[in-house]
């Protein structure tokens, strides 16, 4: 069995996951009053506001992403930008779950090593740093 292999979560596993998902979704969305959140008289700049909003919530993301990845790239550790994004989209997701913000970073550092294979010294020097550059 490969390296990547074992990491590979079992079909099972995945069913269960979209399941917990789409039931948590479901139940959030019965408790959820539409007609409260929307306007009453919707124009097209409501949705064009709504997009806009979106698309520079992921410009941001993908460009913190990419900060991060270059001072991965100065611990000379070669990752994928796209395992770098997935992992930020990650950590932020536990972030913004967890109650400190330590958590995310955390789950950063911890995917990395993963990936990396080299000790959390650097990994966690290149988030503190990531996070440091934010400020």
């Amino acid at each position: 069995m490969t390296a990547t292999a074992a990491h590979k979560p079992w079909p099972i596993a995945v069913v269960i996951r979209f399941g917990v998902s789409a039931a948590l979704l479901a139940f959030l969305l019965t408790r959820f009053d539409f007609d409260e959140v929307l306007p009453n008289h919707p124009t097209s700049h409501t949705f064009v506001f709504l997009a806009l909003g979106t698309l520079i919530t992921a410009v941001g993301v993908f460009i913190w992403a990419v900060r991060w990845y270059e001072v991965i790239q100065t611990f000379d550790q070669r990752v994928p930008l796209v395992a770098v994004l997935k992992i930020c989209l990650a950590g932020l997701f536990v972030g913004n779950v967890l109650p400190s913000t330590i958590g995310g970073d955390v789950l950063r550092v911890q995917r990395l090593r993963k990936i990396v294979g080299s000790g959390p010294i650097a990994l966690a020097i290149s988030a503190a740093s990531s996070r440091l550059r934010a400020i």
